[in-house]
């Protein structure tokens, strides 16, 4: 009885251990951590608001001559050269492979990121519970604070393995990776749209033009023309002006006979007015005292008055 029950128990243990065994394996599989601090390549300084996602390009490299491709990149024609540690974790390091691994997602949109994260005030950002495996960091967007600062940030793609040996020494957590990015101010820019107003009564006169021409004016110089008439509806834009360092306005060409211009605006946004004038009517003057020829008959009325007057004295 008692040699059952021994049996029993290093059969259950035996069980415990293939339950238990693999289930702490899969833990220390998934329980890689990496932490990255985005360096303005310029400044040396650390950058906030970049959003990085990571993707899981392979399983992991035990081997540097082969490697085995997770679903999402199975269409890769050939295997990321130089995946040794050093390299992957030098995130200034832009290979023909990173550009590779761009173009393969930007042609693969439903490869998405496994996870995403912004970067802190320090310029700090972490991906955890990873499983053993070869990644690849990309930017996929920047936080609203870097644009209302007017700022442009492009983090350099990478490489990082796990698990990684660093100073001979294999580790599932990388704390000192430091890739590299670039932060560089953006113009601010404005749009400018010109809209034209007839006040002619619908053209009753038919003296509208078929177009007129309007002049992009920077500082009282033009810098570029466009054609107003029904078939853009009279109206035109420019788009992506720098507004520092630049004085912008517009003016029209020449005004149509008959018409008067203002131009009026609201911000960029400029309003041309031709109001029509019509001809005054032809005036026929009478009763002009400073005319000539009643000069003329005034006299010559006078003088045969007289004629006749001295005729009657006479007689």
């Amino acid at each position: 009885m008692k040699n059952i029950i021994k049996k029993i128990g290093i059969l259950f243990a035996v069980l415990v251990l293939l339950v238990v065994f693999p289930v702490a394996i899969q833990a220390q599989d998934a329980a890689g951590r990496i932490t990255l601090s985005e360096i303005d390549l310029n400044t040396k300084q650390p950058v906030s608001g970049i959003k990085l996602g990571i993707y899981q390009v392979a399983l992991a490299d035990h081997s540097e001559d082969e490697i085995t491709y997770t679903a999402d990149f199975a269409g890769l024609s050939s295997k990321p050269t130089s995946l040794s540690e050093s390299v992957l974790i030098d995130g200034n390091n832009q290979t023909s492979t990173t550009q590779k691994i761009e173009q393969y997602i930007a042609s693969h949109r439903n490869i998405q990121p496994m996870q995403t994260a912004i970067t802190d005030g320090n310029g700090e950002i972490t991906f955890d519970h990873l499983p053993d495996g070869v990644y690849f960091f990309r930017q996929v967007g920047q936080a609203q604070s870097l644009t209302d600062a007017g700022k442009k940030a492009t983090a350099y793609s990478f490489f990082i393995s796990l698990p990684a040996t660093i100073d001979g020494i294999s580790t599932r957590t990388i704390t000192d990776a430091k890739p590299k990015c670039i932060v560089e101010s953006v113009p601010e820019q404005t749009d400018i749209n010109v809209y034209k107003i007839w006040k002619d009564n619908n053209d009753k006169a038919g003296k509208r033009p078929k177009y007129i021409q309007v002049e992009l004016l920077d500082s009282s110089t033009c810098v570029d023309k466009k054609i107003l008439s029904d078939v853009n509806n009279w109206t035109c834009r420019w788009t992506g002006l720098e507004t520092k360092g630049h004085d912008w306005s517009i003016k029209e060409v020449s005004v149509p006979d008959g018409y008067t211009s203002t131009i009026k605006s609201k911000g960029y946004n400029y309003f041309i007015t031709n109001t029509i004038h019509p001809s005054p009517p032809r005036i026929v003057k009478t009763g002009d005292n400073n005319h000539p020829a009643l000069w003329i008959g005034l006299i010559a009325i006078t003088a045969l008055g007289m004629i006749w007057m001295r005729k009657q004295e006479t007689k």
